[in-house]
């Protein structure tokens, strides 16, 4: 069940994330999490320690604990859920060539 009927406005494109544990970072935006796995972030189980860190995560820096959720990645290939909250602006076009 996929509750965002439309991709995320950056999915394709590296954000500057603006806030939280991963703020500076600019990480690849995939698209909504339940648009990727066909379910929420909430009830994806034991099957993706992503959702775990992300829950970890949500309860101490307080964020909401809502479906506005997106699976991005980061220059080392390591996927990471964000809240919609924590992202910023797409960065600038010369900053992904640095981490390749």
């Amino acid at each position: 069940m996929s509750f965002h009927q439309s991709a995320h406005p950056h999915a394709g494109r590296r954000v500057t994330v603006a806030s939280g544990f991963f703020a500076g970072t600019t990480p690849k935006v995939v698209d909504w999490y339940d648009r990727v796995t066909g379910r929420p972030w909430s009830a994806s189980g034991v099957e993706d320690a992503r959702t775990h860190r992300f829950a970890f995560r949500a309860a101490y820096e307080r964020l909401p604990l809502d479906q506005e959720v997106v699976l991005v990645y980061f220059h080392r290939g390591e996927g990471a859920l964000l809240h919609a909250t924590e992202l910023g602006e797409p960065a600038h076009a010369l900053a992904s060539i640095g981490g390749r």
